[in-house]
């Protein structure tokens, strides 16, 4: 069966707008249960929406099992992490040994969460928390990230989650922007269970259209090892697939001609557009509008 998910952390917004304490695993509940129902069959989460005390070493043990047995009873399964620095003292691309080592802590326990919640993948993107400081060049931010990667696999390569990183566009970071660079930081990293995130929108603006963007997709990723998994959206609506103007037949199909079998994970934004009103009605909406392109042109 095909592993189709969305990410929750829109509607988790609009169900428990202040997270405090104890997880409110009726909110994630909601949310799982809308999206079955639509036809979905995975949700991905960012650690922050599911407890302040995410990073604490008591959570795993006792919060995460508990969310991730509501959801499996639900036919459901949380895949992944995503914004993995978020809310985290983390910083990726700092000079120091410091800080480098502080951060390769706070990702061994966010991926030991990951896998306490029954992940298969955690998403690194966390633009915000790799973009270059003063006096740190691009090749010397590169070099760190590899540091602090090689050390991070060493001791999280037995718990059965990926590490995913994802490439960003230039509006976005100004470290790691073009598949070229993620390609050489994965073989850089040398870790079979560090891989490449391909993320549609990210491709926006150096792809002004899904033809180019199927080219770079097809470019790095012939043979189908390269990308583990895929978050579906499109840039000229910010939204769902289906719901712009790129060509999704084209990208999904180009997905299926070098191999891709990993997950689809629909990433939206509408949430964040100034001035815009969001709605429950509005994510429901855009996730049976998504649901319907990704069967039209994935499940076939």
């Amino acid at each position: 069966m095909k592993k189709i998910a969305m990410c929750t952390d829109a509607a988790y917004k609009l169900f428990n707008p202040h997270a405090t304490g104890e997880p409110n695993i009726n909110s994630l509940v909601d949310i799982a249960r809308g999206l079955k129902e639509i036809g979905y069959n995975g949700i991905e989460v960012a650690a922050p929406t599911l407890s302040p005390d995410f990073l604490q070493p008591n959570f795993p043990e006792n919060g995460a099992p508990r969310i991730r047995k509501v959801i499996e009873n639900l036919g459901m399964q949380i895949v992944s992490l995503h914004w993995l620095l978020a809310k985290t003292d983390a910083y990726l691309t700092h000079p120091t040994i410091e800080v480098q080592d502080a951060a390769i802590e706070t990702i061994v326990k966010l991926i030991k969460l990951a896998a306490a919640l029954g992940c298969n993948v955690v998403v690194h993107g966390s633009p915000a928390q790799r973009n270059l400081l003063c006096n740190v060049s691009h090749s010397q931010a590169f070099d760190i990230i590899v540091r602090v990667y090689k050390s991070v696999m060493r001791r999280v390569e037995n718990l059965g989650v990926t590490v995913c990183f994802e490439q960003l566009s230039r509006s976005e970071t100004d470290v790691i922007t073009t598949m070229a660079d993620l390609s050489e930081l994965v073989q850089a990293v040398g870790h079979e269970f560090f891989r490449a995130q391909l993320d549609f929108k990210a491709l926006f603006p150096a792809c002004q259209s899904a033809e180019e963007a199927a080219e770079v997709i097809i470019a790095c990723g012939a043979g189908g090892r390269f990308y583990n998994h895929v978050h579906a959206n499109d840039p000229t609506s910010m939204s769902g697939p289906g719901t712009g103007e790129w060509n999704m037949d084209l990208l999904f199909q180009t997905l299926k001609n070098i191999g891709y079998k990993g997950h689809i994970s629909v990433e939206i934004f509408d949430f964040m557009k100034p001035g815009k009103v969001f709605t429950m009605e509005g994510f429901f909406a855009v996730a049976q509008k998504s649901m319907e392109c990704i069967k039209k042109c994935w499940i076939v």
